[in-house]
């Protein structure tokens, strides 16, 4: 299911974000072509062994990111729940060459639109150019899971022996309604 994460869960992503600002930086000219060489062969992985790693592990919730990218994936998953969600920006996996990217302007026509998405963030935070892309819209994303914190490293690990390398621990769900932070 989508919904059902709860508090004290902990969030795995298993690609890295960036693949939006890649393309719109190949559509000008500016993505290296081992950068897309790298997104091609990670996008054309397929989910179903990951998503049936994250259902041995009981996941409490899971959804793949597609256009919505990370921000609004993550909200969609507390929408109706009592719950709330820290991302640690820190933490979250990027392809290469997206960040220099990011960081010249180049972004996904849908980016705008995601970054509206409701959620906190410090000042300092949204400087990072890593903050701009948990709004960038992916194509053939990666899965997106809420764990019991204490089975999150060993499915983690199964995920990583399984061809997943990837694959993070983001974050973790709160017991604050509707509250999404990123820091």
């Amino acid at each position: 299911r989508k919904t059902g994460a709860i508090d004290g869960d902990l969030i795995i992503l298993t690609r890295p974000l960036g693949s939006g600002v890649l393309f719109a930086g190949a559509m000008k000219g500016l993505t290296k072509g081992r950068w897309i060489s790298t997104i091609l062969k990670k996008m054309t992985q397929p989910n179903a062994n990951a998503s049936n790693i994250f259902s041995e592990y009981r996941a409490s919730s899971l959804t793949d990111i597609t256009g919505f990218g990370l921000v609004g994936h993550i909200s969609e998953m507390l929408l109706g729940s009592v719950q709330g969600a820290t991302i640690f920006l820190e933490k979250i996996p990027i392809y290469d060459g997206a960040i220099p990217l990011t960081e010249l302007g180049i972004e996904s026509t849908l980016k705008p639109e995601n970054i509206k998405i409701n959620h906190e963030a410090s000042k300092d935070i949204k400087a990072n150019a890593r903050y701009q892309l948990c709004f960038d819209p992916q194509t053939s994303g990666g899965l997106l899971a809420t764990l019991n914190a204490s089975v999150a490293q060993k499915c983690l690990d199964k995920l990583h022996k399984s061809g997943y390398t990837d694959s993070t621990i983001i974050g973790e769900i709160s017991d604050v309604p509707g509250e999404l932070k990123i820091c």
